[in-house]
């Protein structure tokens, strides 16, 4: 199918969802993430399962869940707008893991490869705060000898400086990584 046609389909697609409402989208879905829907609508806790069932919802699922999480989002919000001024701040770009997520790792010993320093980064933190940040996400990749507390170490030479500043920061793979490196339980190391 020509890719034009396939991107009509989607807009009207998207201009159904957009006319219908939430009953309707959920009478279209099917039982079990009905199930899961309506149970977040009543303010009930879901189950793993049922999260991972509402991820990978597609056709009229996917319309449901969309619908629904619009109405949950207006409960909390109403139609207010939020943004977030914040700065990215990347500490390495070595990383030993090799996947494509980032599209920017390098191996330790690239010409491109860098670490900064807790004080280079506490001072872009300075300069996001002054140019009205109120927070930095902070990520990088993997380096193979990196201390399994350096990422609380640079957490806690931030918020020495920057107290007020908010620190969106570390994935997944960073978490475990530092875990791996310590020993530590994912409950102690958080």
């Amino acid at each position: 199918m020509p890719e034009t046609n396939k991107f009509a389909r989607s807009e009207d697609a998207r201009a159904r969802l957009a006319k219908s409402s939430l009953n309707d989208s959920l009478s279209e879905c099917s039982a079990h993430v009905r199930g899961a829907l309506e149970c977040a609508l009543e303010g009930g806790k879901l189950a793993s399962e049922e999260g991972i069932l509402l991820a990978r919802a597609g056709d009229s699922d996917l319309g449901a869940v969309l619908k629904t999480a619009d109405e949950l989002r207006r409960r909390v919000n109403g139609s207010a707008i939020t943004y977030v001024v914040n700065r990215n701040l990347n500490f390495t770009n070595i990383c030993y893991v090799g996947c494509s997520f980032c599209g920017f790792g390098v191996g330790a010993h690239s010409p491109e490869a860098y670490l900064h320093s807790f004080e280079k980064l506490i001072e872009k933190s300075r300069e996001a705060a002054a140019a009205g940040a109120t927070e930095v996400c902070i990520q990088g990749g993997l380096p193979r000898d990196l201390d399994g507390f350096y990422y609380r170490n640079l957490l806690r030479a931030i918020k020495t400086v920057l107290p007020q500043i908010h620190c969106h920061a570390f994935s997944p793979m960073e978490i475990a990584n530092g875990m791996e490196k310590t020993g530590m339980p994912v409950r102690d190391y958080l």
